[in-house]
């Protein structure tokens, strides 16, 4: 009898066991770019739970099939690993938008956003506040208008208006907004932003820059954690779209934790978000419990998608604000005008082997060459204290590096992310202009990511959405292996951009052993394309479009 019951319950695990094996689907009959080195191209995959359980052959992954398999024919088509967006803010391209806030025309002229403000007020007349975005600063130089609160109080001079500009380090504010905010000629000027003022009268410009944003942000509506969960919900199916399966948001608050939080508990995460903390109120927002959240209430909020353990400096602004080791060009750099500074090189240093020690990550935003070389000599003080450790910290934007210092990251462990990608674009407006500020003989370490290869760096890259107007990787894909040798640039390699873009990215996020690529047992993350990118031209690259997306071995985003 005890045989019997012996041989029963072998059986039954037995089956359960085969159950359990049994694949959920198989895609076949595909041209499928694994970025895996040991086993680079395959023609099919299966999923098991949600995770490849098989890359090889179309014959030998049919064999696997049950009667509940899910097959997918790709008939032909190229396949690749899931994408990482390293630096995103969905919470700014949706916010203002769930908040019902004022969204202008993107790159409008004064005249036109005049117009959109003022049919917004006449539309909103129960909004004490008239708040939204973007404006862009070249537009107004070009039409001779001067930006700011006399601007504004020229024809809303009796509601608080604040509008950001589309990098979102400048708010433009009126006169009613600045005395509801208490801003005035008394004000104290924070260390890591600018109160724009009347050179000969001290008279406040209405202009808050970086840091000083926030001076004014307590008086304005606030973005709960409500309006958090719904922009990052409207987020995902932008970003599946484009092929992203993994993103880091940049200068979070327990706002936009909390959204993130209810949405893991509801199950409708389909992006993998790394989370960092503002150490500064840098843009737009407060984050008034940051001592608790560095403390360790940070990780009331990891989950299996989302990890918090990193915090973001702004240790420089924008073009014109960047931090350079020689002064602009033209008019702007007349008076030796280098930029400014949002930490000083003492605190910096401190911070940085602080947070290393406590085991947190941190990435460092720095545009111009001279502050990406204060964030390097911080990071090599960090790691003459602490000692070399597989913490990931690093650099954000590296719009200017000079060789020299791109040479450092390999050698002190740190990650160079260059972004956003629809700034490298040889041809853009964007490069355009970059001269303009700064000068010819510098434009040849402009996002040098070649460089950073050739160094042994390991890089990524991002989109800075919205700044980007879309996070659409393959125009930024197209115009690295295509930078058409202007200014010396040097092109990046198909194979190792792909590399770039999902390898890197998991590397990035502590991943890599079970993400970035398309290997047995790693999550089975990969986007279905409308093209071979080994086979298309160059520019061809750009009009890329993704027909599905899988993450974790769902369909989560499908092309109608």
């Amino acid at each position: 009898m005890l045989r019997i019951f012996v041989i029963v319950v072998a059986l039954s695990a037995s089956l359960t066991h085969a159950v359990k094996a049994e694949v959920d689907s198989i895609f076949i009959n595909g041209r499928i770019y694994t970025v895996d080195p040991d086993q680079p191209w395959a023609e099919a995959v299966a999923v098991t739970d949600n995770r490849f359980s098989f890359v090889g052959s179309t014959s030998d992954a049919q064999q696997l099939a049950g009667p509940q398999t899910e097959v997918v024919d790709l008939q032909g088509r190229f396949v690749m690993p899931g994408i990482y967006d390293m630096h995103i803010h969905p919470d700014l391209a949706f916010g203002p938008r769930v908040a019902g806030q004022v969204i202008l025309t993107q790159y409008a002229p004064p005249e036109q956003i005049k117009q959109e403000l003022l049919d917004y007020a006449k539309a909103n007349p129960d909004k004490e506040w008239i708040v939204g975005e973007p404006w862009f600063d070249p537009i107004f130089k070009d039409q001779g208008v001067q930006p700011g609160r006399d601007w504004l109080d020229s024809f809303l001079p009796d509601r608080p208006v604040a509008i950001l500009d589309d990098s979102r380090h400048i708010l433009m504010i009126n006169s009613k907004g600045l005395e509801l905010a208490g801003l005035d000629e008394n004000t104290f000027e924070p260390d890591h932003g600018i109160i724009h003022k009347d050179p000969e009268t001290g008279r406040l410009l209405g202009l808050l820059q970086d840091g000083a944003q926030t001076l004014a942000e307590h008086a304005m509506p606030a973005l709960d954690w409500r309006i958090m969960e719904e922009a990052y919900r409207q987020s995902l199916p932008i970003l599946n779209g484009f092929g992203i399966v993994a993103a880091r948001s940049n200068h979070v608050n327990t706002a936009r934790l909390r959204g993130l939080q209810m949405l893991e508990r509801k199950g409708e995460l389909t992006v993998r978000f790394d989370a960092a903390i503002s150490w500064k109120d840098d843009i737009v927002f407060t984050v008034p419990d940051r001592a608790e959240l560095l403390s360790g209430e940070r990780f009331r909020y990891r989950s299996e998608h989302v990890n918090p353990n990193y915090i973001k400096f702004h240790l420089d602004g924008s073009f014109g604000t960047a931090y350079l080791l020689e002064p602009y060009a033209g008019e702007m750099g007349k008076n030796g005008w280098r930029g400014a500074l949002n930490e000083n090189p003492w605190e910096l240093r401190d911070i940085v082997v602080d947070m290393d020690r406590r085991g947190i990550t941190v990435v460092a935003h720095a545009i111009g060459d001279g502050a990406i070389r204060l964030a390097l000599d911080a990071y090599e003080h960090m790691r003459e204290k602490n000692g070399m450790s597989d913490l990931r910290h690093s650099v954000a934007h590296m719009n200017f590096a000079t060789p020299e210092d791109l040479a450092r990251f390999e050698q002190l462990n740190i990650i160079p992310e260059f972004g956003g990608w629809q700034m490298w674009n040889p041809d853009g407006e964007v490069a355009e202009l970059v001269p303009l500020y700064i000068g010819e003989e510098r434009m040849s370490n402009y996002f040098n990511i070649r460089g950073a290869l050739d160094n042994g760096a390991m890089p990524v890259i991002s989109s800075d959405w919205p700044v980007s107007l879309e996070p659409n990787p393959f125009p930024g894909i197209r115009d690295m292996v295509n930078r058409g040798g202007k200014y010396g640039w040097q092109d990046v390699d198909l194979s190792a951009a792909l590399k770039i873009v999902t390898y890197n990215g998991a590397y990035a996020m502590y991943l890599e052993d079970e993400a970035g690529s398309i290997t047995e047992g790693n999550l089975a993350d990969f986007i279905v394309l409308d093209r071979n990118l080994f086979e298309a031209s160059r520019q061809e690259i750009g009009e890329t479009s993704v027909l599905r997306t899988v993450f974790e071995g769902k369909t989560v985003y499908e092309m109608q």
